[in-house]
């Protein structure tokens, strides 16, 4: 496996310039997952990582929280391809979760056509989901693709909770 580090992400987010050389420790861990690991020693670095491909790039923590992976240009031409399908490879492309929600996709048969060059992944799934008459929503670091009125339900909860959160300074 390839792991690169994202060395001008550390620096203009968490101004670490030497990023590459930061010691760090790994507790004895029995029986847990390589993801767990890593996010172990990624974490103490301020880090997270994601995979796109065979690569694994470490990045700092904001870069998820903020929904910057969200905007990772992708290039990809889809003739006819399944819809699942083809969110599947933007998911594997971007290195992005992409969740199609099941009850929403009324026809397992429905194909797309689009030719997306540079366009941020965020973008690609939400005019395929359009296609096919649903909607993506945001959740943390994840495309949820689902009907409309879920989507719209979503967002109401999602703003709710933001709402609820105490203001800056208070």
């Amino acid at each position: 496996m390839t792991i690169l580090i994202d060395k001008e992400s550390f620096q203009a987010d968490l101004s670490e310039p030497d990023i590459e050389n930061k010691p760090v420790k790994l507790p004895r861990l029995v029986q847990v997952r390589l993801v767990t690991a890593l996010r172990a020693l990624f974490q103490q670095i301020g880090g997270d990582f994601y995979t796109k491909d065979d690569v694994l790039t470490v990045v700092p923590r904001s870069y998820i929280q903020t929904g910057r992976v969200l905007k990772h240009p992708v290039d990809v031409t889809f003739t006819k391809r399944p819809f699942a399908e083809a969110l599947s490879e933007l998911s594997s492309l971007s290195g992005l979760s992409v969740v199609l929600d099941p009850r929403a996709q009324t026809d397992n048969s429905f194909a797309v056509t689009a030719d997306f060059r540079n366009v941020p992944v965020q973008d690609a799934v939400r005019v395929l989901a359009n296609m096919a008459g649903m909607k993506s929503v945001v959740m943390d670091n994840l495309l949820y693709v689902t009907s409309t009125n879920n989507a719209e339900h979503l967002q109401k909860e999602k703003e709710r909770e933001r709402e609820a959160l105490p203001k800056a300074g208070q």
